[in-house]
Order: structure tokens, then C-alpha cells, then sequence
């Protein structure tokens, strides 16, 4: 199962976050909304490679504290692309246009409302490739159900890519405010009802197959 895990710290921060819902802001990564942004490198995309055809979900805590909603330029979440040009980017997540907006190899795509800011929110995008289906969820509750559509069983092209957190497209569409516990698991959520989120764990209520 390939995902990447972004810690919150060893030590006494693990035990403070059993005991706390959300994330702690101090171990979390925080975002200037200008110029800050991380790449860790191109093993998650390379473990996936290229005519990936299998399920994919996303998950991470957020919190942001730009503009609301995003403005109209808009604060990237999550992007893969090539390191020389981020013109080419199969898989992109942002809010922007007061919308959290999830893509993937530019043809299908899914968003729902938002509008908030200094708030922390766990958030969960499902990529359901064979029923041709995505899924957004914001702390376990179903906000957008799109499909099916032919357009979501288009293959990945993603090895030699580079993982990008915090930015799309250019510095200036940086994310700005916090960003923890980012997830991307080879597998597509199924099941019904909401997902729990319990403390600072996502529980997935029927599993991820």
C-alpha cells in the first residue's frame, strides 16, 4: 500500500495528540501562502507509475488561514507533476473560488463548498476508478458524490513525477496556513454511511480493499 506519512513529532507530542482532537499546530507544516511549499521527491509516484488503473484516496488534516476560500487565484493543497513543469500535473487538490476542487490527469474532477478559515478539518478524497466515482468527504461526512463517468477510469501517468504539498501550478498559488498527517493510499474507500473521525484518527468504516 503506498502512502506517504507526515509525523507530528516523537515523544511527549505523540502523547499530547492522543489527547487532542486535532492536530498540533506546532509539529504540523505550516504554509506562508507565498512562497513555502514541500517536494518529497518522486518515490510516491514512481511506486504508483505510469497506466495506474487502480483505486486511489487522499487523505490529510487542514487548516487554512488565507483568504477565504481561496480567492479566485486560489491556495494549493496537493499536487503531482514533473519538477520542470508544473504545467503537467495528473493529480491536483486545492481550494479555490470558495471550493475544495480534487483533479486527476486533467479530465475528471469533483468539488464541494468552502468557505472557512482557523479551523481545523480532516479531509478524505476517494478516487473509486473502477465504478468510475469520486468521493469527498470533510470530517467523515459525504459532501460530493460524482459519477459515474468514463472520464475517472482514465489510466495515471504519474512515474518520475515529484509530490508536491502545499502549492499548485506556481509559488504564488501557495497554500496558506497548516497542513498534517498527508495521506495517498493505492486503494479506493467502499462501503456506506459517513467515515468516523475519532480523535486524531481516521477510521474508515468499511475498510480500505
Amino acid at each position: 500500500m503506498a502512502k506517504l506519512g507526515l509525523g507530528t513529532g516523537l515523544g511527549s507530542a505523540v502523547q499530547k495528540a492522543l489527547r487532542s482532537p486535532y492536530p498540533l499546530q506546532e509539529y504540523s507544516l505550516k504554509f506562508d501562502g507565498h512562497t513555502d511549499y514541500v517536494t518529497i521527491g518522486t518515490a510516491l509516484a514512481d511506486s504508483f507509475g505510469d497506466g495506474y488503473s487502480g483505486g486511489l484516496t487522499i487523505s490529510m488534516w487542514f487548516m487554512h488561514t488565507g483568504v477565504a476560500g481561496g480567492g479566485v487565484d486560489g491556495d494549493g493543497m496537493l499536487m503531482i507533476a514533473d519538477s520542470g513543469d508544473w504545467t503537467n500535473k495528473p493529480l491536483l487538490l486545492r481550494i479555490e473560488s470558495d471550493k475544495i476542487y480534487v483533479r486527476t490527469m486533467d479530465s475528471s474532477s469533483a468539488s464541494f463548498p468552502y468557505t472557512e478559515t482557523n479551523v481545523w478539518r480532516h479531509l478524505t478524497i476517494v478516487c473509486d476508478r473502477p465504478n468510475e466515482v469520486f468521493r469527498m468527504y470533510l470530517d467523515g461526512v459525504l459532501k460530493n458524490d460524482v459519477g459515474p463517468s468514463s472520464q475517472m477510469a482514465q489510466d495515471l501517468d504519474i512515474a518520475d513525477m515529484t509530490t508536491y504539498i502545499g502549492v499548485y501550478s506556481a509559488v504564488q498559488y501557495a497554500f496558506d496556513g497548516y497542513i498534517d498527517e498527508v495521506g495517498i493510499f493505492n486503494r479506493s474507500l467502499v462501503g456506506f454511511g459517513p467515515l468516523l473521525v475519532v480523535k486524531r484518527f481516521v477510521i474508515l468504516n468499511m475498510g480500505l480493499v
